[in-house]
């Protein structure tokens, strides 16, 4: 689908949101064909988002290759980052959309789902640190610096929470970064926040 190639996170922003459009939703969400695609999205987005880090270019890794997710080079330069979504567990994005794919066919209505930006605020926090927890069970070596897709709205975590997860899986990664709303996050090292546009 996607070229192995590394790739302008601009260039690769078009390309996969190009495949992503061109596939029904609940296909898109639920074949694991489309990993690396999902996966591109947020690596170009995250690429793009970082203002001081403009010559970036992005390799999304093939599935065979197993590890790491994507890829960041500048220069020489090459920085390996997994990347996983903070959801409420054990909500399916793809299981949903095969479930509103299938109630389109059979003509039922479409069921709408509220939510409160609060508590949705709490479980993010309680999802990101449950994610974390289970990428570094995987103890990668490389240590590979870690992209979490927060599919949740609301809310932002504290420099005290950021202190508390650098303090439990540092360890295990580099850096850990949060795609969140219109903002990112670094939680470590050096906690900060970046507007995106």
């Amino acid at each position: 689908m996607l070229r192995d190639k590394w790739w302008d996170p601009r260039a690769l922003s078009e390309a996969a949101h190009a495949i992503r459009l061109a596939t029904p939703v609940h296909e898109f969400f639920s074949d694991p064909a489309y990993k690396t695609v999902r996966e591109a999205i947020n690596a170009a987005d995250f690429a793009t988002g970082r203002p001081w880090n403009r010559d970036w270019e992005v390799r999304p890794v093939p599935q065979s290759e197993g590890f790491p997710d994507v890829q960041l080079r500048c220069g020489t330069d090459v920085r390996p980052f997994e990347i996983t979504e903070a959801d409420r567990e054990p909500r399916r994005r793809g299981a949903e959309y095969q479930a509103d794919h299938q109630a389109e066919l059979d003509n039922k209505p479409e069921q709408v789902i509220l939510f409160d930006p609060g508590e949705e605020a709490e479980v993010a926090l309680v999802e990101i640190q449950r994610v974390l927890r289970q990428k570094a069970e995987k103890m990668y070596r490389p240590r590979p610096n870690i992209l979490v897709y927060v599919n949740l709205w609301g809310g932002e975590p504290t420099s005290l929470y950021a202190h508390g997860l650098a303090q439990l899986y540092g360890n295990s990664f580099e850096s850990a970064w949060l795609l969140w709303g219109r903002n990112m996050f670094r939680l470590w090292p050096k906690r900060a926040k970046i507007q995106l546009h």
